[in-house]
């Protein structure tokens, strides 16, 4: 073997451990820097904050939940997101619902609670109601870019009625 082959063999195997190590991100790097409760959990899913008395804790309080329990930390903070349905009715034809209103979307209120890389889902359930109008939006740029097309909404408005 050559001389060149063999230093090519010898640069490969003291760079390529380095390599794999640096594409490891020890998850106490993520969270490092956040130096209050809100910035920490907030900066990515896996982060924790230790809300020990700071004479009874004086390590990195922003940290994964693993890596707080190993420090020592008796009170670990973390927010999760969550949602919670505040209104979900029965879908209903407007004939009947005892207050003759129709109920043709539910949920009609959630409260949302977001963490970030934490995404939430909300399942709605549809149904066109029947003998219930039917709203139309237009929603448009009333800018002068629009004219044509404000124009023509306006002498086509009686024909989308019908």
């Amino acid at each position: 073997m050559s001389h060149i082959a063999v230093l090519w063999a010898l640069i490969v195997l003291y760079f390529v451990p380095a390599l794999y190590n640096c594409q490891e991100i020890p998850s106490e790097d993520i969270c490092a820097g956040a130096m209050r409760c809100g910035d920490c959990i907030l900066h990515d899913p896996s982060c924790r904050w230790c809300s020990d008395a700071y004479e009874s804790f004086s390590g990195i309080r922003c940290g994964s939940r693993s890596n707080l329990l190993i420090r020592g930390c008796d009170n670990i903070v973390s927010h999760n997101g969550n949602v919670k349905i505040i209104k979900e009715p029965e879908l209903t034809d407007n004939d009947n619902s005892p207050n003759g209103q129709a109920f043709q979307v539910t949920p009609q209120e959630a409260r949302v609670r977001l963490k970030v890389g934490q995404p939430q889902v909300i399942t709605l359930k549809v149904r066109l109601a029947n003998n219930y109008p039917l709203d139309v939006y237009l929603l448009m740029d009333l800018s002068a870019s629009m004219r044509h097309d404000l124009r023509n909404l306006v002498r086509l408005g009686a024909d989308i009625g019908k």
